[in-house]
């Protein structure tokens, strides 16, 4: 995604830092009465190749600068080649990873319940979609990983693996460990 999205991510996580204050951990009401949490919050990042956006209920960010936490995450990449539509369940969490020096973003982590669903954006055909417990997204590989009894379905077709790996820069799906595959007519 390039150093302007973890650059912005950056700047937005930082005011979300500036915004909770240091010392002790609040408590979620306290944080609620002094209005310190970011909620229904949308970030949207762009890259040459790539949009993304990124959407959920509430996040925090830690004290020490490298890691947030977001409840109820969705993910939209969108490039000229497709759509990738990334959502989570109704208890769904999600991690943002920052390097240390830089603050770009490094990975985003999302669980529970995920659903993943790739479109072609001239005829918004459905190409593929997935569901997983576990999703990573790595920024500097561009792909996503799927954990959990992850399965892919293309068509009537269903693929399951241990692991399924998706690269944006490919448009690529990898399976690995424990390969299922069921063909339907």
């Amino acid at each position: 995604m390039g150093k302007n999205a973890g650059k912005i991510i950056a700047i937005a996580l930082t005011l979300l830092v500036i915004l909770s204050g240091c010392g002790r951990k609040k408590s979620p009401e306290e944080m609620r009465e002094t209005g310190q949490v970011l909620k229904n919050f949308t970030m949207q990042f762009f890259d040459t190749s790539f949009s993304i956006t990124l959407t959920g209920l509430a996040a925090e960010k830690n004290s020490a600068n490298t890691q947030a936490t977001v409840s109820k995450p969705a993910i939209e990449i969108k490039s000229r080649n497709f759509i990738v539509e990334i959502k989570t369940g109704a208890r769904g969490t999600g991690e943002i990873f920052l390097d240390p020096e830089t603050q770009d973003v490094t990975k985003i982590v999302i669980q529970n319940s995920v659903s993943i669903i790739q479109r072609i954006p001239e005829t918004n055909q459905i190409n593929f979609s997935a569901t997983c417990e576990r999703l990573t997204y790595l920024e500097k590989e561009g792909t996503i990983i799927m954990d959990g009894s992850p399965v892919v379905t293309q068509g009537t077709n269903q693929y399951g693996a241990d692991r399924i790996t998706y690269s944006f820069k490919e448009n690529k799906l990898k399976f690995d460990g424990n390969v299922k595959v069921r063909f339907n007519k």
